[in-house]
C-alpha cells in the first residue's frame, strides 16, 4: 500500500502541475483571443473553452477519486473500532484487535505534501491559484 501511495504521488503531482499549466495557458489564451479586436472564429473559442474544462474536469476526478479512497478507508477503520467485540470470543477479539493495529500503523492517505491532501480542497486550491495567476496575467497584459 505504501509503494502504492507513493508511486500514485508522483504521478498526481506531476499531472496536478501540468493540467494547473493547461488551464493558465487556455484560459489566458481564450481571454487574449475573445477580448481581441480581430474577428475570431467561434469554433477556436469554443477548442479552448471546451479544453479548459476538460481539464478541470480531470483535476476534480483525481481529487475525488483519492477522497472517496480516504473516506471509504476511514470507514473501514472506524467500522472495525465500532464492532460488537466486547461479545466476541478471545481468538476474534485477538483478531480485530491486530486488524485495527494494522490499520493505525498504515494509516496512509494519499497527500500532495506532508500537511495536504489530495481532496476536494486540494481542487479548489488549484484553481484559486490557477485564477490568481491568470489575473496578475491580464492585469500585466492591459498595462
Amino acid at each position: 500500500m505504501k509503494s502504492y501511495y507513493k508511486c500514485s504521488r508522483l504521478i498526481v503531482l506531476a499531472n496536478t502541475v501540468f493540467c494547473s499549466s493547461i488551464i493558465i495557458t487556455m484560459t489566458f489564451t481564450f481571454i487574449v483571443t475573445f477580448s481581441s479586436s480581430e474577428l475570431s472564429s467561434v469554433f477556436y473559442l469554443v477548442k479552448i473553452a471546451s479544453t479548459d474544462l476538460y481539464v478541470c474536469f480531470q483535476i476534480y476526478l483525481y481529487c475525488k477519486l483519492f477522497e472517496n479512497l480516504n473516506n471509504k478507508k476511514d470507514s473501514v477503520n472506524f467500522s472495525i473500532y465500532s464492532s460488537d467485540w466486547t461479545n466476541m470470543n478471545l481468538k476474534s477479539k485477538k483478531l480485530l484487535l491486530l486488524a485495527m493495529n494494522m490499520n493505525n500503523v498504515n494509516w496512509l492517505q494519499m497527500k500532495a505534501s506532508p500537511r495536504r491532501h489530495v481532496d476536494l480542497q486540494q481542487f479548489l486550491n488549484v484553481l484559486t491559484t490557477c485564477y490568481n495567476i491568470i489575473s496578475v496575467m491580464v492585469n500585466t497584459l492591459k498595462k
